[in-house]
């Protein structure tokens, strides 16, 4: 297909087409003449993968880039998954905290933590370690100073029920048979799944938190959470 109906079944600007070739984040068409390219069902998939990453997750190009990247390297499909995640959640986090003794603290603190949950995989690469150091040095810093990693063991149990949901929702949960090293889709739905999802879980607990509140306030009575 032309650019022009590419742009046309996307939905997506022929500009903002060119801009994402040139982004590296988009393949580039085959081409037939000088200024004149093919285009086929790929690149509709992956104009909708950019625009849940971009449109929807808010990621900034670099960091679409880098999980493209990610889903289209080598590897395994948990490599791949990690890297992507990775470039989801990468924070900035100075050089000075890493090497200071509340982020050490922290970091062993976190690593103790991770051990005692049942579902913890021995060997996995534990990618979101940094993120849970990072905010527990932040409360410890800006709340509550003695705010222990073990005091994060009802967000874990939520979070695998959370996941034990959402694995049933996918009907049947991962097909091991149809992932292999040239298919990248399960990683794919992974990463959308991460980046459409998260919200949501986010919007209900602040709407969770501000009914509580209310009912408080007006003496209302309060629904058991289970």
């Amino acid at each position: 297909m032309r650019i022009s109906e590419l742009s046309r079944r996307s939905g997506v600007p022929i500009s903002s087409i060119k801009f994402y070739i040139r982004e590296q984040l988009l393949p580039s068409g085959e081409r037939h003449g000088p200024n004149q390219a093919n285009y086929d069902e790929r690149h509709l998939e992956r104009l909708d993968l950019i625009r849940a990453l971009r449109e929807v997750g808010g990621l900034s190009v670099e960091v679409t880039r880098l999980v493209l990247q990610s889903i289209d390297g080598p590897g395994s499909e948990a490599h791949r998954l990690d890297l992507a995640l990775e470039a989801i959640y990468a924070r900035n986090t100075s050089p000075d905290d890493e090497v200071s003794e509340e982020y050490r603290l922290a970091e062993a603190e976190v690593r103790a933590f991770l051990a005692t949950l049942e579902w913890t995989v021995d060997d996995d690469k534990n990618v979101h370690e940094r993120e849970l150091v990072n905010a527990l040095v932040k409360i410890r810093r800006f709340a509550w100073a003695d705010h222990p990693a073990a005091a994060l063991a009802p967000y874990a149990r939520l979070a695998w029920e959370m996941a034990e949901f959402e694995f049933a929702e996918i009907g049947g949960g991962i097909d091991v048979d149809a992932m292999g090293a040239g298919r990248p889709e399960a990683v794919k739905t992974a990463v959308l799944g991460t980046v459409l999802f998260e919200p949501i879980v986010l919007a209900l607990r602040r709407q969770a938190h501000r009914a509580r509140t209310i009912r408080q306030l007006r003496s209302m009575p309060m629904p058991p959470a289970r």
